[in-house]
């Protein structure tokens, strides 16, 4: 076998291996998008409970602040993990191309 056509294989190998990370990392994204907008709704909705007077409002604040912060937080890994995400597809599908177009297009003997 020809060098060219085992690093294509290579090559196609990792990409797969690149698509299919990317994969899981997007649905794992998904389900932590389900998991944000769930407690996030629900902080809400004791907030507008919490704000009927003045005195339960300030309350309110001090019991869901920190869930807020770690809102926020969850919010940026989900931004932070569907880049790498998104990266690793394109990386994925150009190594795809280039070992199958290595394997089948390359110089044949």
């Amino acid at each position: 076998m020809k060098a060219k056509k085992k690093w294509g294989i290579l090559m196609l190998i990792v990409g797969i291996i690149l698509l299919s990370s990317s994969f899981y990392i997007k649905t794992q994204v998904e389900a932590g998008q389900e998991k944000v907008a769930n407690v996030e709704s629900q902080t809400n909705l004791g907030d507008e409970l919490l704000s009927l007077t003045p005195a339960t409002k300030e309350i309110g604040k001090g019991l869901t602040g920190s869930i807020k912060d770690k809102i926020s937080e969850g919010k940026d890994q989900i931004e932070f993990y569907t880049a790498i995400a998104k990266w690793l597809e394109i990386g994925g599908v150009l190594l795809v191309v280039l070992g199958m177009s290595s394997i089948f297009l390359g110089k044949k003997n």
